[in-house]
């Protein structure tokens, strides 16, 4: 039994963090949640075009427009970019070329 209680909280312990996600971005998006090293840290993965049905994936999750991610609201979708904007400050995120 007691091996079984040590094996639930490592499993616990587990699914508090993304074990993908570098340890700074992930100290910076528990202090601050929508901080700048949020924004910085999101991966636009893909896009489909089709006007108001415009869909980015966006560290594979989809949005539409005007869905907010890490505090920003996407604002325009195009082939291989998305423009995200918060207040004054737009941010654009661009597909990165295999290579």
């Amino acid at each position: 039994m007691f091996a079984t209680i040590g094996a639930h909280a490592f499993a616990s312990e587990m699914l508090r963090y993304n074990p993908f996600e570098q340890p700074e971005m992930r100290e910076a998006s528990r202090s601050k949640p929508g901080a700048t090293m949020a924004a910085a840290s999101m991966e636009l993965r893909g896009t489909v075009v089709d006007g108001q049905d415009s869909l980015a994936n966006i560290d594979g999750e989809y949005y539409r427009l005007n869905h907010e991610v890490s505090g920003y609201r996407v604002v325009h979708i195009d082939n291989g970019s998305v423009t995200l904007s918060r207040g004054d400050n737009e941010l654009v995120l661009t597909l990165h070329e295999d290579e």
